[in-house]
């Protein structure tokens, strides 16, 4: 699936994440796709170009499920910081919270 992070809203991404999208692995390796293109790949970790863009990359998918936490799945406009989320786009908060680019 592709989302054009520019024109996403934080919620409209967090309720346009599938929720058990797991990638297939075959003998170690790892498929899936990305941006409409099949990517296969051996290792933990997708190729970064660093040890501090894997860390970065890390730490946002942590934050976006810190986020997801607090949103309630029947009511996501009751989330404590709900107006401020749909005022952001999910660039946006990649610019706000990643180091690396």
């Amino acid at each position: 699936m592709y989302l054009n992070f520019e024109l996403l809203s934080t919620s409209q991404f967090f309720s346009n994440v599938p929720k058990h999208d797991q990638p297939n692995t075959f003998n170690g390796f790892f498929s899936c796709n990305i941006q409409g293109k099949r990517v296969t790949k051996q290792g933990a970790l997708p190729s970064m170009g660093s040890l501090l863009g894997a860390l970065d990359v890390n730490n946002f998918w942590q934050l976006l499920d810190k986020m997801a936490r607090e949103v309630p799945l029947e009511t996501p406009w009751n989330a404590p910081c709900a107006l401020e989320w749909d005022k952001m786009t999910v660039k946006q908060l990649i610019d706000q919270k990643c180091w690396t680019r």
